[in-house]
């Protein structure tokens, strides 16, 4: 019964993939219907825009080659608007997020048609990654305060990081080992060190601790989650270990970090251990939630931090951590006060990341019963979301003045949603690489 639906289930989100991919397939259509947002959020970058809707043809033309070209469109799109975002170079913000999207085009199987834009963007990215490590370091060594953009997913190290380790040939899936890559060396080498602690007014506290957030955190405060937190460098040094790459002590700060996390574990308002969305530091230099103390998302929270550590598990063959992340991950969706906070369909705080986490935790070779029944409930859930009505069958909140918007990308899109629901329905691990851009991609 609970294979037949199941089956029912794929079947459906096969139907609205292929929807949303033929309303996204035309960049002209795409541009025309997609609401004005702030800048940073659509246009050609990856966490909205092009680069995020051909991460999502990229892994469709796995399967049926036809798709390729409107990967190549939507490239050619952003490619022609490079002068706009020269100066940024973050994973979703900027260069790096492009040629994250065109690596992941060129992988699947059409050769490196994009040799030439991706060799501009490495030259762009390198010298700012480089001056980035530099100034980390030294920040976490003390000199001046540490800023969450500097090291983050979004915006900092950890997602150049990312998208070095793709274009080194150490991201492939094959998991082929490191090339001699000096620049992600060095990004690498620096986000080692947010293993341990720094001195603040002869306090030892977290080396990854960020600003003062309120009077009552004098000494500043850390996160947790994949997106902002201290998640992201152990997921990122845990999947550099899984592919290959080999640096000294990459292994040790792994396994620092990872046993970092499992001491915050907190109860949760339901009484479940559950790791916090931000700890502020007061003046001893103690931890303590804020309020609220935990988020059900893959940006922050139990559920973010279990795939991080999960990650980790499988980089250091470590059980325990596994079957420690899986607990606090299921034990996350029953916190009844948290899942009622999650509304939208996205993957960045909605049911589409949830989905693609527990897809990535659980093994599709041998499958978790309560895992494999939470990612039909989830899938359901994001299904509910599709409305054929809208321009790109999914709307989001942005929390902008205007309600709801047709956004057809990445993290916050359309795209975002149709490439969670397709690992759903194929029942395997994705084709391409995709969701390392969210540090979910392993082996």
């Amino acid at each position: 019964m609970k294979s037949d639906q199941t089956g029912r289930m794929r079947a459906r989100a096969r139907d609205v993939v292929q929807d949303v991919a033929e309303r996204l397939a035309d960049p002209r259509y795409v541009a025309g219907h997609t609401t004005p947002v702030p800048p940073g959020l659509t246009g050609t970058l990856l966490a909205g825009g092009h680069a995020g809707v051909a991460l999502l043809f990229a892994e469709l033309a796995h399967e049926d080659d036809r798709l390729r070209p409107m990967a190549d469109a939507h490239l050619a799109v952003c490619a022609g608007s490079l002068k706009s975002t020269a100066a940024r170079v973050g994973l979703f913000s900027g260069l790096a997020g492009l040629g994250f999207a065109c690596g992941a085009v060129d992988a699947d199987g059409g050769g490196a048609r994009h040799a030439a834009l991706r060799d501009k963007i490495r030259s762009a990215v390198d010298p700012a990654a480089l001056r980035l490590s530099t100034t980390v370091r030294d920040r976490l060594r003390g000199a001046g305060g540490l800023q969450m953009l500097d090291y983050d997913l979004l915006y900092g190290l950890t997602g150049l990081g990312v998208y070095l380790l793709a274009e080194s040939g150490s991201g492939s899936e094959s998991g082929s080992g490191s090339s001699d890559d000096a620049t992600l060396h060095s990004v690498l080498d620096t986000l080692r060190h947010v293993d341990g602690t720094r001195d603040a007014d002869g306090i030892p506290i977290p080396a990854w601790t960020v600003g003062q957030r309120t009077p009552a955190s004098p000494h500043g405060y850390v996160s947790l989650g994949l997106a902002h937190g201290v998640a992201g460098p152990l997921a990122l040094l845990s999947t550099a270990l899984l592919h290959g790459v080999q640096r000294p002590g990459l292994s040790r700060s792994v396994e620092g970090l990872a046993e970092w996390c499992l001491t915050q574990l907190r109860d949760d308002s339901q009484g479940r251990p559950a790791w916090p969305r931000l700890l502020e530091i007061d003046a001893t230099g103690q931890a303590a939630p804020t309020d609220p103390a935990t988020l059900l998302g893959w940006c922050y929270g139990s559920a973010s931090v279990a795939a991080a550590l999960h990650q980790a598990a499988r980089a250091l063959g470590r059980d325990d951590w596994a079957r420690r992340a899986t607990a606090v991950l299921l034990d996350a969706f029953r916190n009844t006060d948290d899942l009622a906070r999650v509304t939208e369909p996205h993957l960045c705080h909605g049911w589409a990341g949830l989905l693609q986490i527990v897809l990535r935790v659980d093994n599709p070779d041998s499958p978790e019963p309560e895992l494999s029944a939470l990612a039909d409930t989830l899938a359901e859930r994001l299904l509910d979301r599709y409305d054929p009505a809208a321009p790109f069958g999914f709307r989001t909140d942005l929390g902008l003045p205007h309600g709801r918007q047709d956004e057809p990308g990445f993290l916050l899109g359309a795209a975002g949603n149709a490439l969670a629901l397709h690992t759903y329905a194929t029942g395997r691990r994705p084709a391409g690489r995709w969701d390392m851009a969210l540090l979910l991609g392993g082996r």
